[in-house]
């Protein structure tokens, strides 16, 4: 029976900011590296599929080294990634799921930035609802601002919206529960961001 490991996330998640705003390249890591190839599979899933592995070695050093490789690799790791979530050994299962969280994020930060910065862009960067959104309020930098902190406080109320429309007026009323809730707290008040609120209207 496997123990979890300690996993040391300092590290990666400066790794994770570093990446968000693109001061490291996710290619770089492995540009002076020989890759190992073969059969069907291409040297980059040689690669991951290795990095992968190394996430379950007895040492502590190789498993933070294939941890934060992975990391700067990318979304091109998200599928091996994934796969690993059902691997029976439970470290491995432990650092996927973390390591999936830090490049969803670092790639969903990665898009709201370049969807700021080039207004000129009306594809919206796969962030979801803006398709309807920008037929309803429009595409000017004001509502493209306004879009993004709606992302930044909602991205579930958001992705089902486009994605499960049945469900959003559940999604909704726990949001709005939780609103209210930090609004009738009278040790810790915490006001609504424009982002929360616009995402209700």
């Amino acid at each position: 029976m496997h123990t979890k490991r300690p996993f040391v996330c300092g590290a990666a998640l400066s790794l994770a900011c570093g990446l968000a705003w693109g001061c490291l390249s996710p290619i770089s890591l492995w540009a002076d590296e020989p890759l190992k190839g073969g059969g069907p599979a291409s040297a980059d899933d040689v690669r991951i599929g290795t990095l992968l592995a190394q996430l379950g070695n007895p040492e502590f050093a190789a498993r933070e080294r294939a941890t934060e490789q992975l990391i700067r690799i990318g979304m091109p790791a998200l599928p091996a990634l994934e796969g690993g979530l059902d691997q029976s050994d439970r470290e491995i299962r432990y650092r996927c799921e973390r390591i999936l969280a830090i490049v969803r994020e670092v790639d969903f930060r990665r898009r709201l930035n370049e969807f700021l910065n080039n207004p000129d862009k009306s594809d919206g960067m796969g962030l979801p609802s803006w398709e309807s959104y920008r037929e309803r309020i429009g595409e000017e930098p004001e509502a493209r601002q306004i879009f993004v902190e709606m992302q930044k406080a909602t991205p579930e109320l958001l992705e089902t919206l486009e994605h499960n429309p049945a469900a959003t007026p559940e999604i909704v009323a726990a949001r709005v529960a939780v609103l209210q809730q930090g609004l009738q707290n009278p040790t810790d008040r915490r006001e609504p961001t424009v982002g929360a609120v616009a995402a209700l209207l």
